[in-house]
């Protein structure tokens, strides 16, 4: 099944890249970019005497545009230039900006990443530049070059979270062109390392010819920045770390793309807007880690993260939230007044109405530790939940390992009014909530405050991404002592928090997790996820000495050690762990159980529905009764037939209930 999906997503991209292709000379005027332009789109050369490092290519420079939408694309490039859109001197700001944009240093998304993008800057009074920038030779033949595209595509969706720019380019152009495709896919990461540093060389001369003409374009030389999307992302951090003063920009926007790698911040490193999508296997967690690095090195940054939009959106629209991006990004450079206000954006680009509940906003980021990981960050997943108090997912530098989902406004909370403590293991023991963050958002607003194993910039950025097994039972316990000490310190928590009332939870062999910590005295209820504990321990592969890290070490024994009311939640026959689920409920005498069962599988069940869907009615049902004392919920559970089996879809079995 990953094969198959792989292969759709090879084929897919193939048919949005590859179109009716038209060669002609490296020093030729760009006809696509004038047809994208508009008239008056002045193509600027950016080495006039010659572009240093490139004098003996011969590849003739192709535009084509892309079955899917018709989108202008170019590839072949051996001459860099700079494509002007510069706006009406009555309205412009003096800002400038040069526009990398994205293609795997094999082609440029000229009018999605590129044209489309300064026409919007230029409607708002910002002189754009899009730059083409060179990149590596394909095959002239459109059949060859179709070929080529399906075995980078294939390379790439099996080389997940990729880092960009973590290996300092050498200024080297390599050509095999005689190669078979396949072969020189496998020779393709050390090209492309050594052709990004021509791109990134593209990049500074750039900056230096926008700045070298800024009287005679009404551009301030100290309002020049650099964006750039994917690829082109990765120039635009090529010269925001690797910079002197006449190249330096004074402001930079990496999109789903860039990085430092371990290198150093520049002491003069400029403000960063950041942007992806949180399902883009590529940029998100990259992402993350380069805001946490400026914010590490007392540097000006903005982050942002949607739900959900994949890799290489650009100005295409997709019906989500992510359709909004550059709105977002021209309200970071208002905020410097380098925009022009007032401008209204084109209607095309409305969203559906009304859009997903479980799609998310902005991820806002404060304060990253010393070690480069996101810490404080407050993020709204869709709408903030259907409780009433709108919650958020969020870190906090005293607890870096966790992540905090939380009522946004902790002012109704108090002596009248305390946030009971909800304690989360993840789905294979898991670093990460990611995957189930619409979930625990909708616990959070109902006035729960849910502590998540694995640090926020993970939640945020990750889901089934993260790796397995790198989280014990014991954070658990952390999580729970951090909330009792916040409590009783100064702070945003203090008396806020019912360190009386606390749920052990997890999903799968967070569940496990669970369990194992659930005996603790201070635990007053448990919850169980699509898990059940295992007759006997999983056997550790050959030549291990003991069961891999993560998996927790708890037999049926702990059953009889519960002290407070247990609940199981299953996906039902499809969901591998029920089996497990029903044989802990029947051993199980001493303290309430329930054993509730929905045939949704075991994962995604219904996690990712719009509030976490059933699962989540149920699971803040429970809470509320055995957190809040709250009648309501508890008839969802007593009585006959009790309210929970109203809903023919549940199955429901229950002992010591009352």
């Amino acid at each position: 099944m990953k094969r198959l999906s792989h292969a759709v997503f090879t084929a897919a991209l193939v048919i949005v890249l590859v179109g009716p292709a038209r060669a002609q000379d490296p020093d030729a005027k760009s006809v696509a970019a004038e047809k994208v332009a508009g008239s008056g789109g002045k193509v600027i050369p950016v080495w006039p005497d010659g572009a240093p490092g490139s004098a003996g290519w011969r590849q003739k420079e192709v535009e084509y545009r892309s079955e899917g939408d018709h989108k202008a694309m170019v590839r072949n490039v051996t001459t860099p230039t700079l494509t002007a859109f510069l706006p009406d001197p009555s309205a412009a700001t003096g800002a400038a900006v040069v526009i990398c944009p994205g293609g795997g240093f094999r082609f440029l998304s000229w009018e999605s990443e590129g044209a489309e993008v300064a026409q919007w800057l230029r409607a708002r009074g910002v002189a754009a530049f899009v730059l083409k920038y060179r990149l590596l030779e394909t095959p002239a033949s459109e059949d060859q070059f179709r070929k080529e595209m399906v075995a980078f595509f294939g390379t790439l969706a099996n080389r997940r979270e990729r880092a960009a720019g973590d290996d300092a380019p050498k200024p080297e152009p390599a050509k095999d062109q005689g190669k078979p495709a396949e072969a020189r896919q496998r020779a393709i990461p050390e090209e492309a390392r050594k052709i990004a540093a021509l791109g990134i060389a593209d990049g500074r001369q750039a900056i230096k010819v926008v700045r070298r003409h800024a009287s005679e374009w009404g551009i301030k030389p100290d309002r020049v920045g650099i964006m750039g999307f994917s690829a082109g992302g990765m120039v635009t951090m090529g010269v925001v770390m690797d910079h002197d003063k006449e190249s330096r920009p004074d402001f930079a926007a990496p999109i789903y793309g860039g990085g430092t790698g371990a290198a150093k911040v520049p002491d003069d490193a400029p403000p960063l807007f950041i942007l992806c999508a949180s399902d883009d296997p590529l940029a998100a967690a990259g992402s993350a880690r380069l805001y946490s690095q400026w914010k590490a090195a007392n540097r000006p940054a903005e982050l942002h993260v949607y739900e959900k939009g994949g890799h290489g959106f650009g100005m295409t629209p997709k019906g989500l939230p992510v359709d909004r991006w550059i709105e977002r990004f021209g309200d970071w450079l208002g905020q410097r007044g380098l925009i022009q206000p007032g401008v209204a954006s084109p209607p095309t680009r409305a969203l559906p109405s009304p859009p997903p509940p479980e799609l998310a906003g902005t991820l806002s980021a404060e304060i990253a530790s010393k070690s480069g990981r996101v810490e404080r960050i407050s993020i709204t997943v869709g709408d903030g939940g259907s409780g009433p108090y709108k919650a958020v997912l969020a870190g906090d530098p005293t607890l870096p390992t966790h992540t905090i989902y939380r009522p946004r406004d902790l002012g109704p909370f108090g002596r009248e009014a305390r946030l009971p403590i909800v304690l989360w293991g993840n789905g294979g023991a898991r670093s990460s909530s990611g995957e189930v963050r619409v979930f625990l958002t909708e616990i959070a607003s109902h006035g729960f405050l849910v502590v998540a194993i694995g640090p926020a910039g993970n939640a945020a950025t990750q889901g089934s991404e993260a790796p397995v097994g790198t989280s014990r039972s014991s954070e658990l316990l952390d999580a729970l002592n951090w909330a009792i000490a916040q409590n009783g310190k100064d702070g945003e928590y203090r008396g806020k928090i019912d360190t009386s009332k606390v749920a052990v939870m997890g999903a799968s062999l967070g569940g496990l997790q669970a369990l194992e910590v659930s005996p603790d005295p201070r635990v007053t209820t448990t919850v169980v996820w699509n898990s059940g504990l295992f007759n006997a321990l999983p056997q550790p592969p050959r030549g291990a000495a003991a069961p891999r890290m993560g998996f927790p070490a708890v037999t049926k024994a702990v059953l009889t050690r519960l002290h407070g009311p247990i609940a199981y939640f299953v996906g039902g026959p499809s969901d591998g762990m029920s089996q497990n689920a029903a044989d802990d409920f029947a051993r199980i005498q001493n303290v309430p159980a329930l054993l509730a069962s929905r045939d949704v599988g075991h994962y995604p069940a219904t996690y990712l529905e719009p509030h976490g869907g059933a699962f989540a009615v149920a699971g803040v049902a429970w809470l509320k009764w055995q957190l809040k004392g709250d009648e309501q919920a508890r008839q969802m559970f007593v009585g006959e037939p009790c309210g929970l089996s109203a809903d023919p879809k549940w199955k429901v079995e229950r002992k010591n209930i009352r």
